[in-house]
């Protein structure tokens, strides 16, 4: 994974210069400390809230991969939004469970709801339930919610640096800083080649959770950028607790420089107890003459027959269900030799005319 980073530059670490192989080899295990931490995150039933403003200029993007609408219903002139989600996220294994009781916008021609959103990943495929709509997918969840981790901006900073280890770039650096409360803090900054540069505060001693990040443009512009994250300790791993995640608008008119999405994060309760997280959390079950929307041939299932059998195909409950019910097929074809040689027999005595 480490070989084919290219550095062109040194480390500067308390006051002193490193080699590019000090700089790889800091850099190394600080990936290998956050591969940990991406592992340790369940199991944990985490409820919390989220407060999303969207700027009307960014209300005014289709969202990607929604649901297609009727292209002739009317659409209601953009407006700022903000709206509350209440959500309650379970991770056991592999396995995810993210719920909403909305309200959730399905695209921008769409009334708001107050039906419960929920979406499922239970180890194969993918299972979401929007309003009252279904679908099924075998590719990644898409369009759900953000999770706490992904407000404190793990899933978008440690996704370029990880990406760095394959990349070449102009600039890299770390650094060890001071923080609030004489904290002890990491800093890596990446500056591209194209004139992007990022830059991403860790916290060594809580399990290298991210302090704050900041995203740049090629003009040198803040695109992104995460702050007042903080955690909670528990069992040696660090739970996100509150963040606030902002992005603003680019381009050369009146909005660039301003906020076209925050994201505030604030967690109500983390349960690390396995037992609390049953597997039936992980299952969504799917009303009869339900119809399906299947992501992967983008097409509307509404043969309850056919739903049946795709669901059936996904899971690999096919084979198991013809398996589970073996002794039927013996019995039923013990039955049929039986009645052939009883009448083999009966013809044979004359018994029987032919």
């Amino acid at each position: 994974m480490y070989g084919s980073f290219i550095l062109v530059c040194t480390l500067t670490s308390g006051g002193s210069d490193r080699t590019q192989e000090e700089v790889k080899q800091r850099l190394a295990s600080i990936m290998s400390e956050l591969d940990v931490r991406q592992n340790r995150r369940e199991p944990a039933l985490i409820k919390y809230r989220l407060i999303e403003f969207v700027s009307a200029r960014s209300e005014a993007t289709v969202r990607k991969g929604q649901i297609p609408h009727d292209p002739s219903a009317p659409r209601p002139a953009p407006k700022d939004r903000q709206k509350t989600l209440n959500l309650e996220l379970a991770l056991k294994g592999s396995k995810f469970y993210l719920t909403s009781p909305g309200p959730f916008k399905l695209n921008p021609g769409a009334t708001e709801s107050e039906q419960p959103s929920t979406w499922i990943f239970d180890g194969k495929s993918t299972f979401k339930k929007l309003d009252d709509r279904y679908e099924i997918s075998s590719q990644p969840l898409a369009g759900r919610p953000m999770i706490p981790w992904d407000v404190t901006g793990e899933a978008i900073f440690l996704g370029w640096l990880s990406k760095a280890f394959k990349e070449p770039t102009d600039s890299f650096e770390i650094n060890d800083e001071k923080g609030p409360d004489d904290r002890s803090l990491v800093r890596i900054e990446c500056r591209h080649r194209s004139g992007r540069s990022w830059r991403l505060w860790l916290q060594p001693d809580m399990d290298y959770s991210v302090f704050k990040a900041e995203q740049y443009s090629e003009t040198g512009d803040v695109t992104l950028r995460c702050g007042e994250c903080t955690y909670d300790m528990i069992g040696g791993k660090a739970f996100p607790r509150h963040a606030v995640l902002t992005a603003y608008h680019q381009g050369n008119d009146a909005a660039k420089g301003t906020v076209s999405r925050r994201e505030e994060l604030d967690v109500l309760s983390i349960d690390t107890d396995p037992t609390h997280i049953p597997d039936s959390m992980f299952h969504l079950d799917i009303p009869k003459g339900t119809p399906v929307y299947d992501r992967d041939s983008q097409s509307m299932l509404v043969d309850p027959k056919d739903i049946q059998e795709h669901l059936d195909k996904m899971s690999g409950e096919t084979s198991r269900r013809r398996s589970k019910y073996w002794w039927a097929s013996v019995i039923a074809l013990c039955c049929a030799a039986i009645g052939v040689i009883i009448i083999f027999r009966a013809r044979k005595r004359g018994k029987l005319k032919a």
